[in-house]
């Protein structure tokens, strides 16, 4: 992250905190390679082809693109360099928890888009 979107984060955390942004507390992280950044900023989250990303294998668990998310940031790190706070509740996102026999899997999906300005850059 470069010195802007540093103190851009900042500042935006500072004025849009947890409490007083009209779109709620975050409650969920996005983790993700720092390249992927800018088109985030700019357009959000859009659902993509899981079996693309390197780290995945098998095959694909939904026939349709998702959005993957964590209920706390250790659980998003593992996915890249970068992260991001997303602001709402599982409802008004759409989340479905993807393994919720699974209590060691802090992980959900959704279908949907997450528009930029339910995204924080979280350090």
């Amino acid at each position: 992250m470069n010195p802007f979107d540093e103190a851009w984060t900042l500042l935006k955390e500072e004025v849009y905190g947890p409490k007083e942004h009209p779109l709620g507390r975050v409650n969920f992280y996005h983790g993700t390679d720092d390249y992927n950044t800018s088109r985030i900023d700019y357009q959000g989250l859009k659902p993509h082809d899981e079996t693309k990303s390197s780290f995945w294998e098998g095959p694909a668990q939904f026939d349709k693109p998702t959005i993957s998310v964590a209920q706390n940031k250790k659980g998003a790190q593992g996915y890249g360099d970068a992260m991001y706070g997303i602001r709402g509740t599982a409802k008004e996102l759409g989340l479905t928890e993807r393994a919720p026999d699974n209590p060691n899997w802090d992980e959900y999906t959704t279908f949907d888009a997450i528009s930029p300005e339910r995204l924080v850059r979280v350090q």
